[in-house]
């Protein structure tokens, strides 16, 4: 086809189009007037939908009338393109000059041979042995000895800090303090528990000097997220001196807290059950 009257046929449809918007768009400007001042229900909804209507037609008119436009003006480029392809010029044969024989001059041997390259064998990665895991010497003695019914601990389980106090009372730490007289009868201690699964090894662990003095592992029995509470009271009583209570998860050090038992009395308030030995949670 003629492409300069495709191109005429195009910018025809953009006006066409233009023109059937603008159309479109009065009457439906005209029809949701009439829908906002008509006196009945049934005919403001009609002039409502009939200007909905339009101006839908109206934004379906825009891009069907550029798009036909925008495919007519391609096929016009296309017809241009195919016949300047078409289009073969002739071409006159001129005969090219005879290229020179060149002469290969064979290079002279050399008395010394190349030598070959040599592949180099990748090294061979040995396997290293993992090394066995040595509990620490500082371990309570009998937290090395397996509980038969306990399970494995799950990784994110943990204790929280300690607090140390003179009595436990209503389930509430009272009396709090890191040092305690002589006469002292229990030391409570409460923590907070994270995640720790039903029958999984723990332990509480009591020191005087740095030397073990009591604490069996236990099967945890409470609640996987709660406030722990342990305490002790030695028979005949504590001693003066440095102690220390570390709370294990297995064998893995959770958190401790040294306090201090000094080499005085004096008269408590509250005066609690003296229990020979105990290490329990809540």
């Amino acid at each position: 086809m003629n492409p300069p009257f495709l191109h005429l046929l195009a910018n025809a449809l953009r006006v066409v189009g233009a023109a059937a918007v603008i159309i479109l768009i009065v009457i439906a400007i005209r029809a949701l007037r009439e829908a906002r001042s008509g006196v009945y229900y049934v005919v403001r909804e009609k002039a409502r939908s009939r200007g909905l209507r339009f101006m839908l037609f109206a934004l379906l008119v825009v891009p069907v009338t550029l798009g036909t436009a925008a495919y007519v003006d391609h096929v016009a480029g296309s017809s241009v393109a195919l016949v300047r392809v078409t289009a073969t010029p002739t071409s006159t044969y001129t005969p090219q000059p005879a290229s020179p024989t060149s002469t290969n001059t064979p290079e002279p041997p050399t008395d010394t041979p190349q030598p070959r390259p040599t592949t180099t064998p990748l090294p061979v990665p040995t396997a290293t042995a993992s090394p066995t895991r040595i509990p620490p010497t500082d371990l309570p003695p009998t937290l090395l000895t397996p509980i038969p019914s306990a399970v494995a601990a799950v990784e994110n389980a943990s204790f929280g800090p300690l607090q140390l106090g003179a009595c436990y009372v209503n389930y509430q730490l009272c009396a709090i303090a890191i040092s305690f007289p002589l006469d002292t009868p229990i030391v409570h201690a409460t923590f907070l528990v994270r995640n720790l699964n039903r029958n999984a090894t723990w332990t509480a662990a009591w020191y005087r000097d740095g030397k073990y003095v009591a604490g069996d592992p236990l099967l945890w029995t409470s609640a996987p997220n709660t406030v722990g509470h342990v305490f002790f009271g030695p028979p005949g009583g504590f001693r003066p001196g440095k102690w220390e209570l570390r709370l294990y998860i297995e064998d893995h050090l959770q958190s401790k807290i040294a306090f201090t038992i000094v080499n005085a009395t004096s008269t408590p308030t509250i005066t609690p059950t003296v229990l020979a030995t105990a290490t329990a949670a809540r």
